[in-house]
């Protein structure tokens, strides 16, 4: 029996001097040939069996693949793979998993010290791990490495002590089943250390914060300068220690994150640029210190660390435009309710503008009307336009009014008077007649004056005078008032004279604000009416 398997064993060293022996280890995952075939109609036969494709099987064809899973020591042996173009044979070497045979290992990896190179996990199982959806993790000297997950193990500064076997593990599913598929290459340090240039940051800089918005595109660009004809220079970004997808088919229809490099010369110096692409912004992408670009030449590698904020300009914005329409509604608000305020105190300020030099002689013409009224409604009308107008407006503020019966000389015309004053006159103060009641009961029309109408013509039509109604009770409506009055009553609402209170305060601001700027000199006629302890009773033009 032995001399049997001496035999077998024999005969297998000879075949596998002239085919290419596939080294595997007992208890792994296995799929050959190790690179893709061109045409997937084809067979296996071991020994001039057929293996099948049914996948639930240990040994199966799939896809033109032979798997194992896993593959025993009795899988040993030569296979041939049966094409349209012809046939080839393949044969397989099964190892213990322990003690380690350095005839698994694949290329050796040489590096020199003080650069960073790479370790490649063997294109095979690299395939593998990606076609089945598996994960890789990296082993040094069958220790775990944490933090390595790409198709390579980056060395960076390489000295003796990272001199060993490395192997990449891809861990993945089948039918439910977990299988594992390794390779090892040995990493040594040869020769002297290169001369080269360090890489310099153009930009950005490292604590970089940069902004972005949520669930919008975000470019990241880094770019690195190396000096004078460097070889050998790679820049890169990582997402916490992860590269982003480098093939170029790769855009947001498939992959979130997706890398761009390129590289350009400026006064004879090499620059490298590396454009990170993010599809669409998620929350995850704002922990800080997330990306992080990488430069590395033969000696020597650097890295800045860029994180994303949430931007807030939106929100800024909003602020600013909710400031600023606040600001401008309080604003309009408070120019309204104060409006005659700031005016009547724009008034005093630029006082020595006031004066007009229009040929006037009285800033308000006042007319009132007591014919047919009660007599509690003549004595309300004469107190007022004998003894509260003249006391605000003249005394206290300096304007020089002509109060019909007040002023106008005994016996003059009364048609003459009314012409010529309205004609002096900047302003016509009209104080609006209650309504009277009747014997029956109801609100009697007050009569249309002719002297009235004349100066109501002539303020309108001739002089164009500014027209001031004044109303000391509150009136259910104007249809006792003739039409003139009517028709301005609707167009302008009649100031309310309230003798107390803060009503009061803004009727005078009210009516101030209506007539023209005081004058800076009290007119002759104001001064001496200041001096009379005593004014007229005004008489009633009106009989």
């Amino acid at each position: 029996m032995k001399l049997l398997q001496l035999m077998l064993l024999f005969s297998f060293t000879l075949v596998a001097e002239f085919l290419e022996v596939n080294n595997v280890i007992k208890g792994e995952a296995v799929r050959l040939p190790l690179y893709p075939l061109t045409n997937t109609e084809c067979f296996w036969h071991r020994n001039g069996t057929l293996i099948g494709s049914d996948a639930e099987q240990r040994v199966f064809c799939q896809a033109g693949y032979l798997f194992f899973l896993p593959v025993l020591h009795n899988d040993s042996g030569v296979y041939r793979l049966t094409t349209k173009q012809g046939q080839s044979d393949l044969a397989v070497q099964v190892y213990d998993a322990e003690p380690f045979n350095r005839t698994l290992l694949y290329n050796c990896v040489l590096g020199s010290p003080a650069t960073n190179p790479r370790v490649s996990c063997p294109h095979g199982v690299w395939m593998l791990c990606q076609d089945v959806r598996g994960s890789v993790t990296w082993y040094k000297d069958f220790i775990h490495k944490p933090k390595m997950s790409e198709d390579y193990f980056r060395i960076f500064n390489a000295s003796k002590e990272h001199e060993g076997i490395y192997t990449c593990r891809c861990t993945w599913m089948h039918m439910n089943k977990t299988f594992i598929t390794s390779a090892s290459r040995e990493f040594k340090i040869i020769g002297p250390s290169p001369v080269t240039y360090p890489p310099s940051f153009r930009f950005p800089a490292n604590g970089t914060v940069e902004t972005g918005e949520l669930g919008s595109l975000k470019e990241m660009v880094c770019k690195v300068s190396f000096g004078y004809c460097q070889e050998h220079c790679e820049v890169w970004w990582e997402i916490r220690g992860t590269d982003p997808q480098k093939d170029k088919t790769a855009n947001c229809t498939n992959s979130r994150f997706f890398m761009e490099t390129s590289r350009e010369k400026e006064n004879n110096m090499n620059i490298y640029k590396a454009v990170l692409t993010i599809c669409k912004v998620t929350m995850e992408d704002f922990q800080a210190s997330k990306f992080r670009c990488v430069a590395m030449t033969l000696n020597r590698w650097d890295f800045v660390t860029v994180s994303l904020t949430r931007s807030e300009t939106a929100y800024k914005d909003l602020i600013v435009h909710l400031s600023v329409m606040a600001v401008l509604v309080l604003t309009t608000a408070a120019f309204r309710v104060f409006m005659i305020d700031l005016a009547l105190i724009f008034r005093d300020v630029f006082k020595m503008h006031s004066s007009i030099k229009d040929g006037k002689v009285y800033d308000a013409f006042v007319m009132y009307q007591t014919h047919n009224m009660e007599r509690r409604t003549e004595e309300r009308i004469a107190h007022f336009v004998s003894n509260v107008l003249p006391d605000v407006l003249e005394r206290k503020y300096g304007y020089s009014l002509f109060i019909c019966g007040r002023d106008d000389l005994p016996g003059e015309d009364c048609v003459e008077m009314v012409q010529s004053r309205v004609k002096l006159s900047r302003r016509l103060v009209v104080v609006l007649t209650p309504a009277c009641t009747g014997p029956d009961g109801t609100s009697a029309p007050v009569a249309e004056d002719a002297t009235f109408q004349l100066a109501l013509h002539q303020a309108l039509v001739q002089e164009e005078l500014k027209i001031i109604l004044i109303e000391l009770e509150r009136m259910d409506g104007y249809c006792h008032l003739p039409q003139a009055l009517q028709h301005l009553a609707r167009k302008t609402t009649p100031l309310r004279w309230e003798e107390t209170g803060c009503s009061s305060g803004m009727f005078w601001k009210r009516v101030r604000y209506q007539m023209p700027p005081a004058p800076i000199h009290l007119s002759y006629d104001s001064c001496m009416r200041k001096l009379q302890p005593e004014i007229q009773t005004p008489l009633n033009i009106y009989h």
